[in-house]
C-alpha cells in the first residue's frame, strides 16, 4: 500500500492572520507620525510663504522711499490667497501689519481645511535682515 504525505506550500489561516495583524500594528504606530511629519510639511510651506511676502514688502518699502503697502495687489509677487494650492490650505485672507518706519512684520496665517483646522502660524519680525520668529499653534502644533 502506498501511503501519500500531502504538502501543500500554501499558508494556514492561523499565520495569515497574524501577518494581517502585525501590519496592523505597524500601521497603526507609524500613522500618526506621517501625519504630524505632513503638518510640519505644510506649516514651512506657510512660513515659506510669509516670508516671500516679508522679503517683498520689505522691497516694497525701499522702492517706495518708505510708504508701506496697504494690500497684495502693490507687491511684487502672486497674491497667495489666489493660489490653489495654498488657498485650500491656508487662509491668506487678512494682509500682514507692516510698517516701514520703523520696520515691523506681523502676519498670522490660519490652516482652513484638513484634520489640522484652526492651526495658526504668526511670523513676528522686523523688517531688518535678521532672522524672523514664527510660532505654530493648534491641534497640531
Amino acid at each position: 500500500m502506498k501511503h501519500r504525505l500531502s504538502q501543500s506550500g500554501g499558508f494556514t489561516l492561523l499565520e495569515l492572520l497574524m501577518v494581517v495583524i502585525i501590519i496592523g500594528i505597524l500601521a497603526a504606530l507609524a500613522l500618526p507620525g506621517y501625519f504630524r511629519t505632513s503638518e510640519r510639511a505644510r506649516a514651512a510651506e506657510a512660513i515659506t510663504v510669509m516670508g516671500q511676502i516679508r522679503g517683498s514688502v520689505q522691497r516694497y518699502c525701499m522702492e517706495s522711499n518708505g510708504t508701506a503697502p496697504t494690500g497684495y495687489g502693490q507687491l511684487d509677487m502672486d497674491n497667495p490667497t489666489t493660489i490653489p494650492q495654498l488657498s485650500t490650505r491656508w487662509s491668506f485672507t487678512t494682509f500682514p501689519t507692516v510698517g516701514c518706519s520703523p520696520p515691523v512684520f506681523n502676519m498670522t496665517v490660519t490652516r482652513s481645511s484638513g484634520p489640522c483646522s484652526g492651526s495658526k502660524v504668526r511670523m513676528d519680525t522686523s523688517l531688518s535682515p535678521s532672522p524672523y520668529l514664527y510660532t505654530w499653534s493648534g491641534p497640531c502644533a
